[in-house]
């Protein structure tokens, strides 16, 4: 599996170079290498541009999330629940989208707007392994250890406005934005726990909603462009559910993040071909790799559905970590936008 983001980028690669742009080096002084600086407004009536990203998804840490309690932890079933921890693969096609407009010269600031979408592979997911990164989320005996199969859902929602354009190369550039990060995945099919309080027909959900101000640099040289983006202050919501059904309760959590941060690096190689006295048409092949870590406080509470039973609630902190990269290909269009 870790061989097919390999084969994707260098074909992706391959593809970034056409025949047309052979003889033109990548980097100043240095000798050809088969690409040149793609500028979709080398074309004097060109001011605007529409691009399409597709790759593969991949994971260093997919998303790993976990919860303690603060004091005495909620009742369920007959005993203590005193920690949660799910951890959910995450890879598979990633696609995007975005559309740039640029101001005339010579103010060259541009404005984009763009999306992004998961197809996942959803590979199986699990609750309650030892992680020695996370100690306080261990469970010596294996509370509630259980594999599951997750359905995720995963998009973001973006704008940002960059000083040198969506497209255009320049020595260096700041860039500064707004993304929505709606991340979200199902269990089921779970297995059965060793206490016998869940089993296969219990259902789970777990949703981050994050929304994160970031500020960054990107700088190129010829056909190369590198850059990153972060925030030190990262604020959004949690909930997390899941339902028993073998002892009637559901547990169900809510929570804000309290102490976040978000980092992101790009690299860049591309190409173009023009036609005619159009605007060019830019190919590339890139590279993403994104850190989302989060802390904060959750309200966790049990409800049953006999009577008999008590409800509890209790306040639990909780910890969320993903890492994730891409690697892929990108096609660019320059028009010319009356707007």
């Amino acid at each position: 599996m870790t061989r097919i983001p390999v084969v994707i980028l260098a074909a992706l690669l391959c593809c970034s170079l056409p025949a047309g742009v052979w003889a033109q080096g990548c980097l100043p002084g240095m000798p050809s290498v088969g690409c040149q600086p793609c500028d979709p407004w080398a074309a004097a009536n060109c001011n605007c541009c529409v691009d399409g990203k597709l790759g593969w998804l991949g994971y260093n840490r997919g998303l790993v999330f976990g919860m303690d309690p603060t004091g005495l932890p909620v009742t369920l079933g007959s005993g203590p629940f005193p920690y949660c921890r799910q951890q959910v693969p995450v890879e598979g096609m990633w696609v995007g989208a975005s559309l740039g407009r640029c101001c005339e010269p010579p103010c060259p600031c541009c404005l984009t707007l763009q999306a992004s979408w998961l197809l996942p592979s959803n590979k199986q997911g699990s609750g309650g392994e030892q992680d020695p990164q996370y100690p306080t989320y261990n469970d010596p005996v294996g509370f509630l250890l259980r594999t599951w199969d997750p359905n995720i859902q995963w998009y973001t929602l973006e704008a940002y406005a960059s000083r040198s354009g969506c497209c255009r190369c320049a020595d260096f550039s700041l860039v500064g934005g707004f993304r929505y990060d709606s991340f979200s995945t199902k269990m089921s099919n779970f297995s059965l726990d060793p206490y016998g309080v869940g089993g296969p027909t219990d259902e789970g959900e777990l949703c981050l909603s994050t929304y994160i101000p970031y500020v960054g640099a990107e700088a190129c040289w010829g056909c190369v462009k590198v850059g990153a983006i972060g925030s030190p202050y990262v604020p959004g919501t949690i909930q997390f559910r899941e339902t028993f059904s073998r002892i009637g309760e559901r547990l169900e959590a809510t929570g804000n993040y309290r102490n976040a941060y978000f980092l992101e690096t790009f690299a860049e190689v591309r190409g173009q071909v023009q036609v005619g006295a159009v605007c060019p048409v830019c190919l590339s092949a890139f590279a993403m790799y994104s850190i989302l870590h989060a802390v904060g406080d959750l309200n966790v509470s049990v409800s049953s559905a006999f009577p008999s039973v008590a409800n509890s609630s209790q306040g639990y902190t909780w910890g969320t970590d993903r890492q994730t990269w891409i690697a892929g290909g990108k096609a660019v269009i320059g028009f010319n936008c009356p707007l």
